[in-house]
């Protein structure tokens, strides 16, 4: 006997909720009973996921070349699209809020169509339900498009496009993100892949106004695009400044804008409250650190290439004056370190990097971080404990020094006496990075005995790590342990 007429609908409304869209539509197409079930739950009806593969007009790959050179043998243009049944379900979601992915291929997609499709949207009440749109595609005048028809978008908090070739590069005659006049006022979070905020029609820039806009991802190639982005998001607190992707045929000349002259753009960056520059590369890292993290930013960060080792961006930490803290460490995949400094005043520079530079990023570390008597927090991870501490400076002011440990193995015992570089340590901290770590009582002994010598040091604070063997010896070392 079937189930259905014995579950309550809303039991199984909970349960295609977790589905895929397409799984969804093919749950409606089982029985009658089930059809009936879920076309008359809203919720399931949300989620929507469109694809169009149709090409255009102006698309010369083999298929379309041959199909052209022959008019009266073309139906209609290779592609598939979904585009009916989006409209056909939009209209089951009643009046809840709706998110629409969308997939565009190929390079020279069909546009009319997507202008069209937007158009059903406006048309059946779906566009002004809309909080969440992502892009992706080949075809950058794919959200240009969907936009043409649309005059607002009242509720959309969240646009994100993604450019499918992970080749893809921006030419020179970059394609707007837009191209007419759209109110977005609810609009929070946006990330523009290969698209430009020129907005030229009839040699007249088309503005925008984005009130609500609070974080913004995008490339800026010059200072003119710089003020236009900055004019329109007055709100805006996060910047994040996407660098071409890397060609070895770039160089420093290819970066050459500043934004020096221009009083009124570097009024509205010292406004924001973070930027930060991704796809560092050699070419760029001098136009990025002049440009994006000037002494009075409070909080920047610069993230390199895979292939760039950090050179100008370590000076930008000499900019914060007397410095609170210091951290190192790395990312959850161990393929990138992180160089993060605070100052005393606040402000914060962070430098993210591919492991295999962490060589020569340390030496660099040690030449231009301003160590002084004001640091009074150091995180470092294990295995280079005792590389940084035995360079013979003293952190007279440092009280906490944490120590992260990925394995066991990392936390050997120092060969040296480190005690005269913190000379004031208080408390030591002992992360694991990953899962609960079983450490033996001998080697945490002899790592205080290292950072302190023969005098007792006040807290010890475990997250993450377990100690195995008699823990009493440790109380002849430290005051407090703790274990979080």
């Amino acid at each position: 006997m079937s189930l259905s007429p014995r579950l309550p609908p809303e039991l199984w409304c909970m349960a295609w909720e977790t589905m895929s869209f397409a799984d969804r539509v093919s749950v409606s197409h089982v029985s009658r009973i089930w059809r009936q079930l879920s076309i008359h739950c809203p919720r399931l009806w949300t989620q929507l996921d469109f694809f169009s593969s149709v090409h255009g007009m102006e698309c010369d790959c083999d298929p379309c070349s041959h199909a052209y050179a022959d008019p009266a043998s073309l139906t209609k243009p290779p592609g598939a699209t979904n585009r009916s049944l989006i409209v056909e379900v939009a209209r089951r979601s009643g009046k809840l809020p709706l998110s629409l992915n969308m997939v565009v291929g190929p390079l020279c997609s069909d546009m009319n169509l997507l202008e069209d499709f937007a158009a059903d949207l406006h048309d059946i009440g779906a566009a002004d339900r809309l909080v969440s749109l992502r892009v992706v595609f080949d075809d950058q005048d794919a959200l240009r498009c969907f936009l043409y028809n649309l005059r607002s978008l009242p509720v959309l908090r969240t646009i994100h496009t993604e450019a499918l070739p992970v080749d893809f590069r921006r030419s020179l005659d970059a394609h707007a993100w837009h191209d007419n006049y759209i109110e977005l006022p609810a609009l929070q979070r946006m990330v523009l892949d290969c698209m430009c905020w020129k907005m030229k029609f009839n040699d007249e820039f088309i503005p925008v106004a984005l009130p609500s806009l609070e974080s913004l991802v995008c490339e800026l190639d010059d200072p003119e695009e710089v003020s236009l982005a900055l004019d329109a998001c007055p709100a805006l607190h996060t910047l994040a400044v996407r660098v071409r992707p890397y060609d070895e045929a770039d160089t420093a000349d290819d970066f050459d804008w500043r934004l020096d002259q221009d009083s009124h753009i570097l009024r509205r960056l010292s406004q924001i409250r973070r930027i930060a520059v991704t796809g560092v590369t050699p070419a760029s890292e001098l136009w990025a650190v002049e440009n994006f993290s000037r002494p009075w930013q409070r909080d920047t960060i610069l993230h390199y290439d895979a292939i760039a080792p950090p050179l100008h961006g370590f000076t930008t930490l000499q900019q914060l004056g007397d410095l609170y803290a210091l951290a190192l460490s790395s990312t959850h995949n161990h393929d990138s370190f992180i160089c993060s400094v605070v100052s005393q005043a606040g402000f914060r520079r962070r430098l993210v990097f591919s492991a295999t530079h962490w060589r020569v990023s340390m030496r660099r570390i040690l030449e231009n971080v301003p160590f002084t008597a004001s640091l009074q927090v150091l995180q470092l991870p294990a295995g280079l404990l005792t590389l940084f501490l035995s360079q013979g400076f003293t952190l007279s002011g440092l009280h906490t020094l944490g120590i992260s440990v990925r394995r066991a193995g990392d936390l050997v015992r120092p060969g040296l006496n480190l005690s005269g570089a913190v000379p004031s340590l208080l408390t030591v901290r002992l992360s694991a990075t990953e899962a609960s770590l079983l450490v033996a009582v001998e080697l945490v002994t002899s790592l205080l005995l290292c950072l302190r010598g023969g005098d007792f040091l006040k807290n010890l604070i475990l997250e993450g790590v377990a100690l195995e063997g008699d823990v009493t010896v440790l109380y002849t070392h430290v005051a407090n342990i703790a274990t979080l």
